[in-house]
């Protein structure tokens, strides 16, 4: 799931996948979420990141 933060101004910093470069993240993120039977909601968030 990636979404959107209404802030105009970045994350901060971001690496690209090979680790070489670091640049400035952008306003958006991105959320990984795992199943969880028996959880309130059935899930719970796993990671969350900046995207570049």
């Amino acid at each position: 799931m990636t979404r959107r933060l209404r802030a105009k101004n970045s994350l901060g910093w971001a690496a690209e996948t090979d680790g070489t470069t670091i640049g400035k993240a952008s306003n958006r993120y991105g959320i990984m979420l795992k199943r969880a039977p028996g959880h309130k909601r059935g899930y719970y968030v796993y990671t969350a990141f900046p995207s570049p």
